[in-house]
């Protein structure tokens, strides 16, 4: 079979998800790996390379389904991969992790979060999508500022934007 196929990988919280479909839109490759997480009073992260082995782990288990018929790998035409929203880490200029991947859910810097959504019209950020004005608040992101500010002092980085020196 030389069917061209396409792959998607979900990246949640518990575990990461491989398919890969056919053109007919029929799962021939399934796989899955676990993730594991670091929580503590309020702290939820995740080891980036855990997230890289899962991603090997479950691509392998998906090509080798049962389901599949020839070499999916030689068909598979494109990726798409989605990831929990709001989930950062740091890396350096080669893209390798220099952070732990801070969670979405991680609560360490609710107090500086209220002094940001206190700040909101200061803060806030404009940006258009297609064409409609829609307001982003850097609120809705605050619990992360500070607990970033901490990674980038931590590791002797300075943020800019992109027009600085």
């Amino acid at each position: 079979m030389t069917d061209d196929c396409w792959a998607g990988v979900d990246v949640g919280t518990k575990s990461l998800r491989v398919r890969i479909l056919d053109t007919a839109g029929m799962v021939v490759g399934r796989g899955a790996a676990p993730l594991a997480s670091q929580r503590e009073r309020g702290r939820h992260e995740q080891d980036p390379e855990g997230w890289w082995r899962a991603l090997g782990d479950a691509f392998r288990q998906a090509l080798a389904d049962p389901a599949a018929s020839g070499s999916l790998a030689d068909r598979i035409r494109a990726i798409a991969i989605c990831s929990t929203s709001g989930t950062f880490l740091l890396a350096d200029t080669d893209g390798r992790p220099r952070t732990p991947a801070v969670m979405y859910d991680d609560a360490r810097a609710r107090i500086e979060a209220a002094e940001v959504a206190g700040m909101q019209p200061a803060v806030a950020l404009q940006h258009r999508d297609h064409d409609r004005p829609r307001r982003h608040v850097l609120a809705k992101r605050g619990v992360k500022w500070p607990l970033l500010m901490h990674f980038v002092e931590g590791l002797g980085l300075r943020l800019r934007q992109p027009d600085q020196p």
